[in-house]
């Protein structure tokens, strides 16, 4: 699939999932000067690349960013330029959520964390203890959670919504119709509240890499569970 995005400031088509997000890949997006079938493909670095749509973004890859335990300076700041490039390319009346889950052993006590930053200016933090739980069901949890969050403020319930999560598991589940072989019930109540409200897109990015609304959702996650064991 191809979109009509922009690279440079020129008009071009980019390569594009099923989800209308540009697909990356080693920090690249293929693209084509023209709509026809035949057209010449190019490559071109991501942060050439801006989508004006306000919900179909890059979908980022974890290429060069390394994991959470073992990234290098370098992968960090990849990762987190990547991911304020993405968000900076939102259209202005997004609301933008991130969201988190942990829990201290998995299963163990459990907690989410939910940062909201609405496009007036105004921010929302919410955390919510689980009790015993797996470090999935807390990522899903969150994501449910930030959809009520958004609810509770009618002034923006035509507005778009990107809510950003470090979890490959909840991105798999309900962006990339993953099997699930735990958590059903839970995933397909979040697909509802989806469905209802429209205008949801979930998005990774990646965990501890000093991406600020991130790294509030960490904070709030581990505090509902601090404050209570």
């Amino acid at each position: 699939m191809w979109k009509k995005v922009k690279c440079k400031g020129k008009d071009v088509w980019g390569k594009c999932n099923a989800q209308n997000q540009l697909l990356v890949k080693k920090g690249l997006v293929e693209i084509r000067y023209s709509k026809s079938e035949n057209a010449k493909v190019y490559r071109a670095r991501i942060e050439n690349v801006s989508d004006s749509d306000g919900v179909g973004q890059a979908a980022p890859t974890s290429i060069g960013f390394g994991s959470a335990k073992n990234r290098t300076a370098e992968q960090e700041e990849r990762a987190r330029s990547t991911a304020e490039e993405q968000i900076n390319q939102l259209s202005e009346n997004t609301v933008i959520c991130f969201t988190d889950g942990s829990c201290k052993g998995n299963p163990g006590p459990a907690g989410v964390g939910v940062y909201v930053e609405f496009p007036a200016g105004e921010s929302a933090k919410h955390h919510l203890y689980l009790g015993k739980a797996t470090n999935n069901v807390a990522e899903l949890t969150a994501i449910s959670e930030a959809l009520d969050v958004v609810a509770k403020h009618e002034d923006y319930k035509d507005n778009p919504i990107v809510i950003f999560t470090d979890s490959r598991y909840v991105e798999g589940s309900l962006t990339k119709n993953w099997k699930a072989k735990a958590n059903r019930p839970l995933i397909q109540s979040i697909k509802a509240k989806i469905r209802t409200r429209g205008k949801v897109r979930i998005q990774w990015i990646a965990g501890h890499a000093g991406i600020a609304g991130n790294e509030e959702a960490d904070q709030l996650a581990n505090e509902a569970i601090d404050q209570n064991i």
